[in-house]
């Protein structure tokens, strides 16, 4: 049987259509594929830590902005500060905090990184040496670890001391009365013992012949660790020493000297808010004293 011219053709097209060879694609003729240029950061990651003692460890005096003592002339460089606290975040212990407050917070200092309490560290210490707490504000992780470690212990123990204090001697032999008067004076406690820390002239009139003398002193209890509740009014603190500074705020203590005699005591306002040149006469002055004012 013949078959049809048609049909014919149709098989010898395909067998040529499957003898054909597939061209090979070559990796020249394939287009390249475009991508997003790489741009590399120059700035190191910035490390989140998870923990308080994480953020310590890698604390730097750049991110510390504020840090008070008492004593600024003899306070420590906020890079000095820093190495302290990397240093203390690999002794940290587990402490149970006292009920008794006394214990646990005598001394502070108050490290703040950015211009709110929210951005601040609050390191507290008490008697129970080189332990101390460490409080982060709600932007500084917001929690609460203890530390066992010496330097800073006294780096805390030490902020709210305030300068030492100078004694004129001369001038003290020449109105001693009058300045253990006033130590004999101020109120007292039992086991405590005052001793004066400081005495000297902070303010002089040539005009009215007058001077101002400033009195410091501080209490000291026995033992120092055992200070009577009525002593810590107000204001008092506790310097490293275990020496109680008296509230200074309502402190008479200023001594006012006029031709050479005692005219009597006022408050530190009388120098804060004014001056001895203000008056116009000695008996101005006097009166003023006198009278009992807190600021003349």
């Amino acid at each position: 049987m013949r078959r049809p011219m048609a049909y014919l053709l149709a098989l010898w097209l395909l067998a040529l259509t499957g003898c054909a060879e597939t061209p090979e694609t070559k990796p020249e003729d394939t287009p390249p594929t475009e991508t997003a240029p790489v741009v590399e950061d120059a700035r190191p990651p910035v490390a989140q830590p998870e923990t308080l003692d994480g953020f310590l460890a890698g604390l730097t005096g750049a991110d510390i902005m504020e840090v008070w003592f008492a004593d600024e002339e003899a306070a420590p460089s906020n890079s000095e500060i820093a190495a302290i606290l990397n240093a203390a975040a690999a002794n940290t212990v587990a402490h149970k905090t006292s009920n008794d407050p006394y214990m646990e917070s005598i001394w502070w200092l108050d490290i703040y990184l950015g211009d709110s309490g929210d951005d601040a560290l609050y390191l507290y210490a008490g008697l129970e040496e080189d332990v101390v707490e460490i409080l982060g504000g709600a932007n500084v992780l917001g929690n609460r670890i203890c530390v066992k470690d010496r330097p800073l212990y006294w780096l805390v123990r030490t902020a709210q001391d305030p300068p030492d204090g100078e004694i004129d001697q001369a001038a003290y032999e020449s109105y001693r009365e009058a300045v253990d008067g006033y130590l004999a004076g101020l109120p007292q406690y039992p086991n405590v013992r005052r001793e004066l820390t400081a005495f000297s002239q902070v303010a002089e009139s040539q005009r009215l012949n007058a001077q101002v003398y400033a009195i410091g002193c501080v209490c000291i209890a026995d033992p120092p660790e055992e200070p009577p509740a009525g002593i810590l009014a107000g204001g008092a603190f506790i310097d490293s020493q275990l020496r109680v500074h008296e509230d200074g705020n309502s402190a008479l203590n200023m001594l006012v000297i006029v031709d050479g005699r005692v005219v009597g005591f006022t408050g530190w306002e009388s120098l804060e808010y004014g001056s001895l040149e203000q008056f116009e006469t000695k008996e101005e002055l006097i009166r003023t004293v006198e009278s009992g004012m807190l600021w003349f």
